[in-house]
């Protein structure tokens, strides 16, 4: 395909930011693509058209990663230092898809962007209106009001593990297939975005209302939604690696146990990141 061959794996890890702009790009392709075809299911459509399109490049990426192994060292970890430049360019893609998803959001008339996102906003009202009694956390699952800090935070944490695995388990399976995943949480955090600024425009109309709606909203995930996001990139980095080493027939080089320590230690490091955004979570719910 033509559309992921704009920015090479090797140009990406030199300048992450790029992928940002790709992440844009892949978003605005599926909201046109979608809208064009005028299909049914036009939210769950938008996150596949998303996804089949990066999925080539990712795919490209693990390739790329998997012929620069080196004994540099970067806060010094060898493993880190391997992995983290992949782990930016992931983290670059889906603020793209955030941002793309988001504008076109704010773009569309208010009608047709609830046809378009429907599923995503049938998610955010399942999060926020099926919990009586609770207190629904951005996440996707409720909490007790009643509940201790402890209760909260196995809440948050057992929720969160299960996406982690699921990413793991897509980008084993599929190669890249973790894309699917995190093309989905963009459009929901996007239509999380667009709906807060909206809700600022009606309530405070002004030349930055906008812009205001769309800081609070994305200042209120950020402090755990970072490690949240570097957990899964991490995770989908350790899946992807691993699928790409038995496709490849890895476990017949010497290279082998240096790719499975990787992959220990990297879904080690998605484990502890995402508890650090559990604690995180937790403290903001329940100060």
């Amino acid at each position: 395909m033509v559309i992921e061959l704009l920015v090479k794996p090797e140009d990406a890890e030199r300048k992450p930011y790029l992928m940002i702009g790709l992440g844009i790009i892949f978003a605005t392709f599926a909201v046109l693509s979608v809208s064009a075809l005028n299909l049914a299911n036009p939210g769950v459509l938008i996150v596949a058209m998303a996804s089949i399109i990066a999925i080539p490049f990712v795919y490209g990426l693990f390739s790329y990663e998997e012929s620069t192994y080196e004994n540099d060292k970067f806060l010094g970890s060898n493993t880190l230092a391997r992995h983290f430049p992949i782990i930016v360019v992931l983290a670059g893609l889906f603020f793209g898809l955030i941002i793309g998803f988001t504008a076109w959001n704010l773009i569309l008339p208010p009608e047709q962007a609830k046809a378009m996102f429907g599923a995503q906003l049938s998610e955010l009202s399942a999060i926020n209106s099926n919990f009586a009694g609770q207190f629904t956390a951005f996440t996707g699952h409720a909490v007790n009001l009643g509940s201790t800090q402890t209760e909260v935070f196995e809440n948050l944490f057992v929720h969160n593990f299960q996406v982690l695995v699921l990413i793991i388990l897509f980008s084993l399976i599929y190669g890249a297939g973790a894309v699917l995943i995190l093309a989905w949480n963009a459009s929901v955090i996007a239509v999380f975005l667009a709906g807060i600024a909206r809700q600022f425009v009606l309530r405070t109309p002004g030349e930055y209302a906008l812009w205001t709606g769309l800081g609070n909203g994305f200042l209120g995930i950020l402090p755990h939604g970072t490690f949240e996001l570097l957990s899964y990139c991490i995770g989908a980095i350790a899946g992807g690696v691993l699928s790409r080493a038995i496709v490849t027939k890895q476990f017949e080089k010497k290279t082998f146990p240096l790719i499975l320590h990787d992959i220990a230690k990297l879904i080690a490091w998605a484990i502890i990141l995402l508890a650090i955004g559990a604690v995180i979570e937790t403290t903001a719910i329940m100060p």
